[in-house]
């Protein structure tokens, strides 16, 4: 990680290195301050069993940059999840690079090869995007959740399009950072570890997070 190095050089000057939404791993940083994404994976699992109600459901997956710490950690806290919901069957994953021009085609491929699956569940909100243009350019009705909650998500979740997105507290990460960077110059003791909460927006909440 090139991060690293710098990271080191910065606590060697006595400069505290506040990591936001990016896990540097102990010994690298001062504090760490975002979300846990083997928990958002977690979430994402329980939150999409919470839907179903107990009946079965046929799904895809669209991972992000295969080698990425945030891409393979969210796939952890899938695979870690799934077996508690044997309703859930993942029909195929396949990484959609986190680029909604990459995810198009693959969406596409999977709903072809795949044409009995109910929902796509995407690792972050360009991929969703990517792949409700396959799925409109099908004529096909599927759920797709994303995470991120970018403009294009909340637009299309408000328009009844997309049916989940996450939504991660960016202005939060970077006010709490700047704080405890403050707090940790002034000689006080921070947290380590800030694992922040997030939020599932659907349409019938979407116009809280829409400015």
């Amino acid at each position: 990680d090139g991060a690293i190095p710098l990271a080191q050089k910065a606590l060697g000057k006595g400069i505290p290195v506040m990591a936001l939404q990016r896990n540097l791993n102990p010994g690298n940083m001062t504090a760490f301050i975002g979300t846990n994404n083997v928990v958002l994976g977690e979430q994402l699992i329980h939150w999409y069993a919470s839907t179903l109600g107990g009946r079965p459901s046929k799904v895809l997956i669209l991972t992000g940059t295969p080698g990425a710490a945030s891409s393979e950690d969210r796939i952890k806290g899938i695979n870690a999840t799934l077996p508690k919901y044997p309703n859930i069957q993942v029909l195929a994953s396949q990484t959609g690079y986190y680029d909604r021009a990459k995810s198009l085609p693959v969406a596409e491929n999977m709903l072809l090869r795949f044409p009995e699956a109910e929902a796509i569940l995407c690792l972050n909100d360009e991929m969703a995007m990517g792949a409700l243009a396959a799925a409109s350019s099908m004529n096909k009705r599927i759920k797709i959740t994303g995470m991120d909650a970018n403009p294009d998500a909340l637009k299309a979740v408000a328009e009844g399009k997309l049916y989940m997105t996450i939504a991660l507290p960016p202005y939060d990460i970077g006010r709490i950072g700047v704080q405890f960077a403050r707090d940790v110059l002034a000689g006080k003791q921070v947290q380590a570890m800030k694992i922040m909460d997030v939020n599932f927006v659907t349409e019938k909440n979407v116009g809280q997070f829409r400015k």
